[in-house]
């Protein structure tokens, strides 16, 4: 069968490895132009770029979808299968069109919640401890199409996004060469979603990063999870930004060592050193800091620096 496949990150580098290893070499790939990178802005080629180089698949890197030309050379291969994965673009219509079987994506979450760009941080942002992948037929519609298949993941504790994107790109890597397969001789027929069901989720940005210390710790460790590596969760101490990689919510009654005035302090207050990490004070609960990264400096395990805090005295600050 004749698969052209869109992508650009790690996530759709993983999944297009799946359907090579399976034999759905594609017989095109279309990536996102390569872009600078680093401090030195040296152009680094994209993920499905390298997958694509390595395996001698045809690569081009558009930075228009919507002209004549592109459509004509997506038209060019005979897609039987248009397939995307995190490519980064909304498809037009007329691009889903050329695909003889279906033109599906390879989604993030299961639909019909967190339809939209970032499913697999909102998953964490929200506690939830399930996920998974769903692929489904692509419509006008952002990610509004049937389902043709489904795969679920339990999360476990402490992952962050990173972690969890690659284990869900490795279940996807998985699911679709079957779900390809079923399509194409018609074993599958996709499942409308319940719309009524359906949640959304929009771009993540930097703003989003900014700890509120009169959150619940619970909501604080899914900020944190979530929006690993990229924005990163952050606050101040004293005045100077501070990054936090890594952190664990606990209720009070889970926790020793705490002052006698633990009442008494502001949330954002450091509330005790145990088992060499950093414990803060939220609004319900208390936050086990277990990673951190100052500006200009590398990311560290708090029970290197843990040592430099005070108990009832040092505090953390939403703001500058």
């Amino acid at each position: 069968m004749n698969i052209v496949f869109f992508g650009t990150p790690d996530f759709a580098a993983e999944v297009l490895q799946g359907l090579i290893r399976t034999g759905h070499k594609p017989v095109l790939c279309v990536s996102q132009p390569d872009k600078p990178q680093g401090r030195k802005q040296i152009i680094k080629p994209t993920p499905v770029h390298e997958v694509a180089n390595e395996y001698g698949i045809d690569l081009i890197q558009p930075r228009k979808i919507k002209t004549d030309e592109f459509y004509e050379k997506i038209k060019s291969y005979e897609p039987d299968f248009i397939v995307t994965a995190a490519y980064g673009r909304i498809l037009p219509n007329r691009i889903l069109s050329l695909a003889k079987y279906e033109a599906v994506n390879v989604h993030g979450s299961l639909l019909p919640k967190y339809r939209g760009a970032s499913p697999v941080q909102a998953s964490l942002l929200a506690g939830d401890k399930l996920t998974g992948i769903s692929v489904l037929r692509m419509t006008a519609e952002l990610d509004a199409g049937p389902v043709f298949s489904t795969a679920e993941f339990e999360i476990p504790d402490l992952m962050r996004s990173d972690e969890l994107m690659l284990e869900l790109a490795k279940i996807g890597a998985d699911l679709l060469p079957g779900t390809l397969d079923g399509i194409y001789n018609v074993d599958i027929k996709p499942i409308p979603q319940d719309d009524s069901q359906a949640t959304f989720c929009g771009l993540i940005d930097k703003e989003m990063g900014q700890i509120d210390w009169n959150q619940p710790a619970h909501q604080i460790e899914a900020q944190v999870r979530g929006l690993y590596p990229w924005p990163g969760a952050y606050t101040y101490e004293k005045g100077n930004r501070i990054k936090i990689h890594l952190a664990k919510a606990y209720s009070i009654d889970d926790c020793s060592d705490l002052p006698n005035n633990y009442d008494e302090l502001n949330n954002g207050t450091v509330v005790s050193l145990a088992n060499k990490s950093i414990w803060v004070k939220t609004a319900s609960g208390v936050l086990q800091i277990l990673e951190v990264q100052k500006a200009n400096s590398k990311a560290m395990q708090t029970s290197s620096n843990y040592h430099n805090y005070n108990v009832a005295e040092d505090i953390f600050t939403n703001e500058p």
